[in-house]
Protein backbone atom coordinates (compact mmCIF):
# COMPACT_ATOMS: atom_id res chain seq x y z
CA UNK A 1 0.00 0.00 0.00
CA UNK A 2 1.41 3.40 -0.98
CA UNK A 3 1.98 5.79 1.89
CA UNK A 4 1.22 9.49 2.19
CA UNK A 5 3.88 12.13 2.82
CA UNK A 6 3.65 14.04 6.08
CA UNK A 7 6.56 16.30 7.10
CA UNK A 8 8.85 14.43 4.73
CA UNK A 9 8.09 11.15 6.48
CA UNK A 10 6.23 8.36 4.70
CA UNK A 11 3.30 7.32 6.87
CA UNK A 12 1.54 4.10 5.89
CA UNK A 13 -1.86 2.95 7.08
CA UNK A 14 -0.13 0.66 9.60
CA UNK A 15 1.82 3.65 10.92
CA UNK A 16 -1.37 5.68 11.30
CA UNK A 17 -2.98 2.96 13.37
CA UNK A 18 0.21 2.53 15.37
CA UNK A 19 0.36 6.26 16.14
CA UNK A 20 -3.33 6.65 17.03
CA UNK A 21 -3.45 3.98 19.74
CA UNK A 22 -4.61 1.35 17.27
CA UNK A 23 -7.16 3.74 15.77
CA UNK A 24 -8.73 4.74 19.08
CA UNK A 25 -7.93 8.43 18.56
CA UNK A 26 -9.62 8.35 15.15
CA UNK A 27 -12.84 6.89 16.55
CA UNK A 28 -12.79 9.44 19.38
CA UNK A 29 -12.31 12.28 16.90
CA UNK A 30 -15.46 11.26 15.03
CA UNK A 31 -17.67 9.83 17.79
CA UNK A 32 -16.59 12.09 20.64
CA UNK A 33 -15.73 9.12 22.83
CA UNK A 34 -15.57 5.35 22.60
CA UNK A 35 -19.11 4.11 23.32
CA UNK A 36 -19.32 1.70 26.25
CA UNK A 37 -22.39 0.00 24.81
CA UNK A 38 -24.01 -0.45 21.41
CA UNK A 39 -25.19 2.74 19.69
CA UNK A 40 -27.04 3.50 16.48
CA UNK A 41 -24.73 3.00 13.53
CA UNK A 42 -23.19 6.20 12.09
CA UNK A 43 -22.82 4.33 8.80
CA UNK A 44 -26.51 3.90 7.98
CA UNK A 45 -29.94 5.31 8.72
CA UNK A 46 -31.07 2.94 11.45
CA UNK A 47 -32.01 3.72 15.05
CA UNK A 48 -31.36 0.14 16.18
CA UNK A 49 -28.46 0.26 18.73
CA UNK A 50 -26.25 -2.36 17.08
CA UNK A 51 -22.96 -0.54 16.47
CA UNK A 52 -20.00 -1.14 18.77
CA UNK A 53 -16.33 -0.10 18.99
CA UNK A 54 -13.96 -2.42 20.83
CA UNK A 55 -10.30 -3.28 21.39
CA UNK A 56 -9.48 -6.46 19.45
CA UNK A 57 -6.94 -9.09 20.46
CA UNK A 58 -4.47 -7.76 17.86
CA UNK A 59 -4.27 -4.42 19.68
CA UNK A 60 -6.37 -2.49 17.12
CA UNK A 61 -9.60 -0.66 17.84
CA UNK A 62 -12.34 -2.02 15.58
CA UNK A 63 -15.99 -1.31 14.89
CA UNK A 64 -18.70 -3.90 14.38
CA UNK A 65 -22.29 -3.55 13.25
CA UNK A 66 -24.20 -6.54 14.60
CA UNK A 67 -27.18 -5.89 12.32
CA UNK A 68 -25.30 -6.62 9.10
CA UNK A 69 -22.01 -8.11 10.27
CA UNK A 70 -19.94 -5.22 8.91
CA UNK A 71 -16.68 -4.62 10.76
CA UNK A 72 -13.25 -3.09 10.27
CA UNK A 73 -10.52 -0.78 11.48
CA UNK A 74 -10.74 2.97 12.07
CA UNK A 75 -9.52 3.57 8.52
CA UNK A 76 -12.24 1.35 7.06
CA UNK A 77 -14.74 3.22 9.24
CA UNK A 78 -13.67 6.58 7.79
CA UNK A 79 -13.81 5.12 4.28
CA UNK A 80 -17.41 3.97 4.69
CA UNK A 81 -18.51 6.99 6.69
CA UNK A 82 -17.54 9.39 3.88
CA UNK A 83 -18.01 6.97 0.95
CA UNK A 84 -14.38 7.29 -0.14
CA UNK A 85 -11.70 4.75 -1.00
CA UNK A 86 -9.40 3.27 1.59
CA UNK A 87 -6.46 5.32 0.27
CA UNK A 88 -8.58 8.46 0.35
CA UNK A 89 -9.52 7.64 3.94
CA UNK A 90 -5.84 7.43 4.87
CA UNK A 91 -5.35 10.89 3.39
CA UNK A 92 -8.52 12.20 5.03
CA UNK A 93 -7.29 11.17 8.48
CA UNK A 94 -4.30 13.44 7.93
CA UNK A 95 -6.70 16.38 7.99
CA UNK A 96 -8.33 15.43 11.30
CA UNK A 97 -5.60 17.34 13.19
CA UNK A 98 -4.49 14.26 15.05
CA UNK A 99 -0.95 14.59 16.32
CA UNK A 100 1.27 12.02 14.61
CA UNK A 101 4.88 11.35 15.48
CA UNK A 102 6.52 12.75 12.34
CA UNK A 103 10.01 13.40 13.68
CA UNK A 104 11.24 9.83 13.50
CA UNK A 105 10.08 6.53 12.08
CA UNK A 106 7.86 4.40 14.30
CA UNK A 107 9.75 1.48 15.77
CA UNK A 108 7.30 -1.33 16.28
CA UNK A 109 8.12 -3.16 19.44
CA UNK A 110 7.36 -6.81 19.87
CA UNK A 111 4.27 -7.03 22.05
CA UNK A 112 4.74 -8.71 25.38
CA UNK A 113 2.70 -11.92 25.64
CA UNK A 114 -0.29 -11.70 27.97
CA UNK A 115 0.40 -13.84 31.05
CA UNK A 116 -2.29 -14.01 33.72
CA UNK A 117 -1.83 -15.45 37.21
CA UNK A 118 -4.72 -15.80 39.61
CA UNK A 119 -5.80 -16.84 43.10
CA UNK A 120 -9.28 -18.25 43.68
CA UNK A 121 -11.49 -18.24 46.76
CA UNK A 122 -14.89 -19.58 47.94
CA UNK A 123 -17.98 -17.77 46.67
CA UNK A 124 -19.13 -14.72 48.58
CA UNK A 125 -22.69 -13.45 48.39
CA UNK A 126 -21.96 -11.23 45.36
CA UNK A 127 -20.64 -14.27 43.48
CA UNK A 128 -23.71 -16.32 44.38
CA UNK A 129 -25.99 -13.47 43.33
CA UNK A 130 -24.59 -13.65 39.78
CA UNK A 131 -24.98 -17.41 39.28
CA UNK A 132 -28.14 -18.00 41.37
CA UNK A 133 -30.33 -16.50 38.67
CA UNK A 134 -29.18 -19.34 36.42
CA UNK A 135 -29.71 -21.88 39.23
CA UNK A 136 -26.10 -23.09 39.08
CA UNK A 137 -24.40 -24.17 42.35
CA UNK A 138 -20.82 -23.30 43.22
CA UNK A 139 -19.77 -26.96 43.36
CA UNK A 140 -20.87 -27.57 39.75
CA UNK A 141 -19.16 -24.41 38.55
CA UNK A 142 -15.91 -25.39 40.28
CA UNK A 143 -16.08 -28.85 38.71
CA UNK A 144 -16.26 -27.13 35.33
CA UNK A 145 -13.39 -24.72 35.90
CA UNK A 146 -15.27 -21.61 37.05
CA UNK A 147 -14.08 -20.08 40.34
CA UNK A 148 -14.52 -16.87 42.32
CA UNK A 149 -11.44 -14.69 41.93
CA UNK A 150 -9.61 -13.36 44.96
CA UNK A 151 -6.86 -11.57 43.02
CA UNK A 152 -5.07 -11.68 39.68
CA UNK A 153 -2.06 -10.23 37.91
CA UNK A 154 -1.26 -9.48 34.28
CA UNK A 155 2.41 -9.94 33.41
CA UNK A 156 3.26 -10.01 37.14
CA UNK A 157 1.41 -6.73 37.82
CA UNK A 158 -1.45 -7.11 40.29
CA UNK A 159 -4.74 -5.69 39.00
CA UNK A 160 -6.80 -4.16 41.83
CA UNK A 161 -10.38 -5.36 42.22
CA UNK A 162 -13.04 -3.01 43.53
CA UNK A 163 -14.63 -4.35 46.74
CA UNK A 164 -18.06 -4.52 45.08
CA UNK A 165 -16.81 -6.28 41.95
CA UNK A 166 -17.70 -9.93 41.56
CA UNK A 167 -14.78 -11.43 39.63
CA UNK A 168 -14.48 -14.93 38.22
CA UNK A 169 -11.85 -16.97 36.43
CA UNK A 170 -12.76 -19.51 33.74
CA UNK A 171 -9.90 -21.99 33.54
CA UNK A 172 -9.14 -23.57 30.15
CA UNK A 173 -7.38 -26.95 29.70
CA UNK A 174 -4.71 -25.19 27.62
CA UNK A 175 -3.53 -23.42 30.77
CA UNK A 176 -5.07 -20.10 29.72
CA UNK A 177 -8.08 -18.42 31.22
CA UNK A 178 -10.81 -15.82 30.96
CA UNK A 179 -11.30 -13.26 33.70
CA UNK A 180 -14.86 -11.93 34.08
CA UNK A 181 -15.66 -8.87 36.20
CA UNK A 182 -19.23 -7.96 37.13
CA UNK A 183 -20.10 -4.64 38.78
CA UNK A 184 -20.48 -0.89 38.39
CA UNK A 185 -16.82 0.00 38.93
CA UNK A 186 -15.06 -1.96 36.20
CA UNK A 187 -13.11 -0.69 33.20
CA UNK A 188 -12.60 -4.06 31.52
CA UNK A 189 -15.24 -6.79 31.71
CA UNK A 190 -13.21 -9.58 30.06
CA UNK A 191 -9.53 -10.49 30.01
CA UNK A 192 -8.75 -13.49 27.81
CA UNK A 193 -5.55 -15.44 27.14
CA UNK A 194 -7.15 -18.26 25.15
CA UNK A 195 -6.98 -18.32 21.34
CA UNK A 196 -10.24 -17.37 19.62
CA UNK A 197 -10.65 -20.70 17.82
CA UNK A 198 -10.30 -22.79 21.00
CA UNK A 199 -13.35 -24.66 22.30
CA UNK A 200 -14.44 -24.61 25.94
CA UNK A 201 -15.65 -27.60 27.95
CA UNK A 202 -14.98 -30.01 25.10
CA UNK A 203 -16.31 -33.51 25.99
CA UNK A 204 -13.82 -36.25 26.80
CA UNK A 205 -15.86 -39.00 25.15
CA UNK A 206 -18.39 -39.65 22.41
CA UNK A 207 -22.03 -38.62 22.76
CA UNK A 208 -25.22 -39.10 20.77
CA UNK A 209 -25.70 -35.39 20.12
CA UNK A 210 -23.30 -32.48 20.62
CA UNK A 211 -24.47 -28.91 21.23
CA UNK A 212 -22.17 -26.03 20.27
CA UNK A 213 -23.13 -23.06 22.46
CA UNK A 214 -22.28 -19.36 22.07
CA UNK A 215 -20.75 -18.97 25.55
CA UNK A 216 -19.42 -20.86 28.56
CA UNK A 217 -22.42 -19.65 30.57
CA UNK A 218 -24.87 -21.17 28.08
CA UNK A 219 -22.83 -24.36 27.98
CA UNK A 220 -22.99 -24.70 31.77
CA UNK A 221 -26.73 -24.02 31.90
CA UNK A 222 -27.52 -26.63 29.24
CA UNK A 223 -25.18 -29.18 30.80
CA UNK A 224 -26.53 -28.82 34.34
CA UNK A 225 -30.26 -28.40 33.69
CA UNK A 226 -30.79 -30.45 30.52
CA UNK A 227 -27.84 -32.87 30.62
CA UNK A 228 -26.66 -31.89 27.15
CA UNK A 229 -23.33 -33.05 25.83
CA UNK A 230 -21.99 -29.63 24.93
CA UNK A 231 -19.07 -27.35 24.18
CA UNK A 232 -18.73 -23.57 23.82
CA UNK A 233 -17.18 -21.17 21.31
CA UNK A 234 -15.77 -17.71 22.04
CA UNK A 235 -17.47 -15.73 19.28
CA UNK A 236 -20.31 -16.41 16.88
CA UNK A 237 -18.43 -16.94 13.62
CA UNK A 238 -18.53 -19.83 11.16
CA UNK A 239 -14.72 -19.84 10.93
CA UNK A 240 -14.57 -21.40 14.40
CA UNK A 241 -16.56 -24.32 13.03
CA UNK A 242 -14.24 -24.46 10.00
CA UNK A 243 -11.27 -24.76 12.36
CA UNK A 244 -12.89 -27.39 14.59
CA UNK A 245 -15.30 -29.43 12.47
CA UNK A 246 -13.04 -32.51 12.42
CA UNK A 247 -12.60 -32.32 16.18
CA UNK A 248 -16.34 -31.89 16.75
CA UNK A 249 -17.13 -34.94 14.62
CA UNK A 250 -14.84 -37.13 16.71
CA UNK A 251 -17.44 -36.69 19.46
CA UNK A 252 -20.69 -36.87 17.48
CA UNK A 253 -22.07 -36.76 13.94
CA UNK A 254 -25.23 -35.11 15.28
CA UNK A 255 -24.19 -31.51 15.94
CA UNK A 256 -26.56 -28.72 17.00
CA UNK A 257 -25.63 -25.03 16.86
CA UNK A 258 -27.24 -22.64 19.33
CA UNK A 259 -25.89 -19.10 18.91
CA UNK A 260 -28.91 -16.89 19.51
CA UNK A 261 -31.30 -14.82 17.39
CA UNK A 262 -29.41 -11.57 16.80
CA UNK A 263 -28.80 -10.97 13.06
CA UNK A 264 -25.05 -11.57 13.15
CA UNK A 265 -25.43 -14.87 15.03
CA UNK A 266 -28.15 -16.06 12.66
CA UNK A 267 -26.02 -15.17 9.63
CA UNK A 268 -22.90 -16.97 10.87
CA UNK A 269 -24.90 -19.93 12.21
CA UNK A 270 -26.63 -20.34 8.84
CA UNK A 271 -23.31 -20.39 6.96
CA UNK A 272 -21.90 -23.11 9.22
CA UNK A 273 -25.15 -25.06 9.34
CA UNK A 274 -25.51 -25.22 5.56
CA UNK A 275 -21.81 -25.84 4.91
CA UNK A 276 -21.63 -28.89 7.19
CA UNK A 277 -25.30 -29.96 7.25
CA UNK A 278 -25.69 -29.27 10.97
CA UNK A 279 -28.80 -28.75 13.07
CA UNK A 280 -29.61 -25.53 14.90
CA UNK A 281 -31.88 -24.21 17.63
CA UNK A 282 -32.88 -20.58 18.16
CA UNK A 283 -34.60 -18.67 20.94
CA UNK A 284 -38.41 -18.52 20.42
CA UNK A 285 -39.40 -15.21 18.87
CA UNK A 286 -41.56 -14.11 21.81
CA UNK A 287 -38.53 -14.46 24.11
CA UNK A 288 -36.21 -12.64 21.72
CA UNK A 289 -38.67 -9.74 21.40
CA UNK A 290 -38.45 -9.36 25.17
CA UNK A 291 -34.68 -8.96 25.00
CA UNK A 292 -33.69 -12.56 25.76
CA UNK A 293 -30.81 -13.54 23.48
CA UNK A 294 -29.27 -16.72 24.88
CA UNK A 295 -30.09 -19.92 26.74
CA UNK A 296 -28.87 -18.74 30.13
CA UNK A 297 -31.08 -15.64 29.94
CA UNK A 298 -34.02 -17.83 28.87
CA UNK A 299 -33.64 -19.79 32.10
CA UNK A 300 -33.20 -16.61 34.16
CA UNK A 301 -36.23 -14.87 32.59
CA UNK A 302 -38.67 -17.73 32.01
CA UNK A 303 -37.54 -20.54 34.30
CA UNK A 304 -36.22 -24.04 33.67
CA UNK A 305 -39.62 -25.64 33.00
CA UNK A 306 -40.55 -23.16 30.24
CA UNK A 307 -37.20 -23.62 28.49
CA UNK A 308 -37.49 -27.40 28.81
CA UNK A 309 -40.93 -27.18 27.18
CA UNK A 310 -39.52 -25.21 24.23
CA UNK A 311 -36.70 -27.72 23.76
CA UNK A 312 -39.18 -30.61 23.79
CA UNK A 313 -41.38 -28.78 21.28
CA UNK A 314 -38.41 -28.72 18.88
CA UNK A 315 -37.61 -32.38 19.52
CA UNK A 316 -34.34 -31.82 21.42
CA UNK A 317 -35.50 -33.43 24.70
Amino acid sequence: LNGIIMSRLTITDDDILEQTEGGKTIFEKVLGEIPHKCISSPLRADLNPSFSVFLANNGLWMYKDFSNGDSGSAITFISKLHNITYLEAVDYIKGLKIEFNTTKPVIKEKKEPLIVDWVTMPFQQMHRDYWDKYYLPESFLNENGVFALKMYAINKKIIPLHPTTAAFVYEHPSGGCKILQIGDNITRKWTNTVKNNELWGFPTGKCKQLWVQKSVKDMLVSKYHFQFCTTAIQSETHTIIDDNIDKLKTVSDDIVLFWGNDPQSVKECTIAQQKYNLKYFNIPKYMYKNGVVDLADCVASYGINRVEKELKKKGFL
